[in-house]
C-alpha cells in the first residue's frame, strides 16, 4: 500500500491559527509562564519523569475499563494496553472530543492518529517504559447542537433529537435513519449506531473499529467509580471556589499580553447529572441551587450526594482537564489550537488542586488532495501552499502566470509621469499659478491608465476563466468557506473511495512537526 506525498505549510503562513497558539509554539516568553513541558520529545521526558512521582489508582483505572468494554469484541491490541495500566511503568497519552455523529470532522482522526504516533516514539527511546493511546470521549457535554450532525463530500447530515441532558446517555433511536440517506457510508457504521442502546456505547463501537488495531482505549468518564476517584476535588471546588479566583488572575494575564481568553470560570465549575438534567451548580445563600430546576442542597446533603452518587456531579471544562489527570497516568494531553488555548489558562487551576499538568501538545493538521486535484494545480502552475493566498491574490497568480507576458503598464506610466512632470515645469515657468492645474491633470491621467489597466485585467481573467474556476474548486474543497478542510468534512468522504485511509495518515504524516501536513495522492 502505498502512502501520501506530504507538502508541508507553516501554521503561520496559513493564516489560520491565533496569535497565542503560534507563540506558544515559537516558545516566546510571555507564554511560557502558562505550561510545565514544551511539546517536544525532551518535554515529554521530563513529564515523565515527574509523572512517575505522582500515582493514581491504577486498579479502579483497570477495572472500570474492562467493565465499559464488556460486551465488545475487544481487539488483542487494546486488550494488551489495558492490561499494561496496571503497571507503574505505563503512561497514557490522551486526546478527547466531544461524541460526533459519525465522528464528526477529520480533525477526530488526526487527533487521536496524533496520540497514537507519540506513544510509539516515546516506546522507541524509553524501551524500558509503556505508552497507551487514549481516547477520552466527553459523554457529559450537553450540546445537542454541537453533535448531532457530520459532512460528507459537504453535505450536512443531521440527526434530529429533542433529548435533553448528557449527550452519551442519549439512546440511538433515529440515527439509522439518517445514515440510510448517505450513499455507501458503510454498513459497520449504521451497525455501530443500531446495535447500541446509547451515543456513549456507538461512539466506542466506531472509535474501536477505527482503531483498534492501532491499541486505542476508549474511556468513558461517566462512571460512579472514576469520579469517586476525582470526589475530593468536587468537593474541594463545592465549598473552597479555589479555581474561579486563580484562574480569573491567570486570565487578566493573558489577555495583557493581547491574547483573547477562550474559557471564564464560573464559581462552581460544576454540573449536576441526574436523568435528562444537566444544569450548572451555584450557591446561592446557604444552598447549593441546580439551575432551572427545583434541586438544591444544604452543604450536609450535597455531601451525602456526593458521597452516594458521585456520578452526578460533572466537572465543565474548567475541571475536566484535571479529572483526566486525576484518572490516567497522563503525561501529554493532544488537542487542536482552541483546546490548548484554553489549557494553557489552567496551569494554577491544576495547581491549587494539586494535579499533575501533562504536556499540551499539539495535535497533527492536514488535509486530503485528490490526484486529479493535483493534476489540475500541477496544469494551472498553482501549489498546494498557493492556495491558502486570498481569493484575490490567487486568481492573479493564475492569470499571471497563465500568460507569456506580463501585463503592466507601470513602464509606461512612469513615462507619462516624467513627461507631465516637464510639462508642468514648462506651465510653470510661464504662469506660476498653472502648477497646481498640471498636477491635477497629471493625477487625472494617472487614473485614467490605472483604470485601463485594471480592464486589461480584467479582461485577461476572462479569457482565463477555466483556469481560476478549477482552481477556486480545488480551494473550497481544501479549504471549505475558508477554513481547513479537517476542520468539516467527516472522515467518511475520503474512507467511501480509500479504506485504507487511515493506515496512509498514519503512515505519513509526523506529530512532532509543527507544521499543516498536506496529504497528496500520487
Amino acid at each position: 500500500m502505498s502512502s501520501f506525498s506530504v507538502e508541508k505549510i507553516g501554521l503561520q503562513d496559513s493564516q489560520q491559527f491565533s496569535k497565542l497558539f503560534i507563540d506558544y509554539l515559537a516558545q516566546q516568553e510571555q507564554v511560557q509562564s502558562l505550561y510545565n513541558f514544551y511539546p517536544d520529545l525532551a518535554g515529554l521526558d521530563a513529564a515523565i519523569a515527574k509523572r512517575s512521582t505522582q500515582p493514581i489508582n491504577r486498579q479502579v483505572l483497570v477495572e472500570r475499563l474492562q467493565a465499559q468494554y464488556k460486551g465488545l469484541p475487544v481487539s488483542s491490541t487494546v486488550q494488551k494496553n489495558i492490561d499494561l495500566l496496571s503497571g507503574t511503568n505505563t503512561f497514557t497519552i490522551t486526546t478527547g472530543h466531544q461524541l460526533c455523529l459519525g465522528t464528526g470532522p477529520l480533525y477526530l482522526i488526526l487527533k487521536t492518529l496524533s496520540c497514537v504516533k507519540l506513544c510509539e516514539t516515546l516506546k522507541a527511546k524509553h524501551a524500558d517504559k509503556e505508552f497507551v493511546p487514549v481516547f477520552w470521549m466527553a459523554s457529559e457535554d450537553h450540546d445537542a447542537a454541537e453533535i448531532n450532525h457530520f459532512y460528507v463530500f459537504g453535505k450536512k447530515y443531521t440527526w434530529e433529537t429533542t433529548q435533553t441532558g448528557a449527550v452519551g446517555r442519549f439512546i440511538t433511536t433515529g440515527i439509522e435513519e439518517v445514515l440510510d440517506t448517505i450513499k455507501d457510508i458503510p454498513v459497520w457504521l449504521k451497525e455501530a449506531y443500531q446495535s447500541s442502546a446509547t451515543l456513549a456505547e456507538a461512539t466506542r463501537k466506531v472509535m474501536h473499529h477505527l482503531f483498534a488495531e492501532y491499541g486505542v482505549v476508549v474511556i468513558d468518564g461517566d462512571d460512579a467509580a472514576l469520579k469517586k476517584e476525582f470526589s475530593g476535588i468536587i468537593e474541594k471546588e463545592l465549598f473552597n471556589q479555589s479555581a474561579v479566583g486563580v484562574m480569573n488572575q491567570t486570565n487578566k494575564a493573558i489577555e495583557g499580553f493581547g491574547y483573547a481568553t477562550q474559557v471564564h470560570p464560573r464559581d462552581i465549575n460544576l454540573f449536576y447529572i441526574k436523568d435528562a438534567i444537566r444544569e450548572r451548580l451555584e450557591k446561592q445563600g446557604e444552598r447549593f441551587v441546580v439551575l432551572h430546576t427545583e434541586l438544591s442542597f444544604s452543604a450536609e446533603e450535597i455531601k451525602k450526594e456526593l458521597a452516594e452518587h458521585p456520578e452526578r456531579f460533572s466537572p465543565n471544562v474548567v475541571l475536566r482537564p484535571l479529572y483526566e489527570s486525576t484518572i490516567l497516568p497522563d503525561i501529554a494531553y493532544v488537542g487542536g489550537p482552541g483546546e490548548i488555548a484554553y489549557w494553557l489558562q489552567l496551569k494554577e487551576v491544576f495547581a491549587v488542586y494539586n494535579t499533575f499538568l501533562p504536556a499540551i501538545f499539539p495535535r497533527m493538521f492536514s488535509g486530503v488532495v485528490t490526484k486529479q486535484q493535483c493534476v489540475k494545480l500541477e496544469k494551472a502552475n498553482v501549489s498546494i501552499a498557493e492556495l491558502f493566498l486570498n481569493e484575490f491574490d490567487l486568481k492573479q497568480l493564475i492569470v499571471s502566470r497563465s500568460v507569456q507576458e506580463e501585463i503592466s503598464i507601470e513602464a509606461h506610466a512612469k513615462e507619462i509621469i516624467t513627461a507631465f512632470d516637464k510639462i508642468a515645469e514648462i506651465a510653470t515657468t510661464v504662469d506660476g499659478s498653472l502648477q497646481s492645474w498640471a498636477q491635477a491633470e497629471k493625477a487625472k491621467a494617472l487614473k485614467q491608465i490605472d483604470d485601463i489597466e485594471k480592464k486589461i485585467r480584467k479582461a485577461e481573467e476572462r479569457k482565463h476563466e477555466d483556469a481560476i474556476k478549477s482552481v477556486l474548486g480545488i480551494r473550497e474543497k481544501i479549504l471549505p468557506n475558508g477554513k481547513l478542510q479537517e476542520r468539516q468534512e467527516s472522515v467518511f468522504t475520503f474512507l467511501v473511495n480509500d479504506a485504507d485511509l487511515i493506515q496512509k495518515l498514519y503512515q505519513s504524516l509526523d506529530p512532532c512537526t509543527f507544521n499543516i501536513q498536506m496529504c497528496c495522492y500520487e
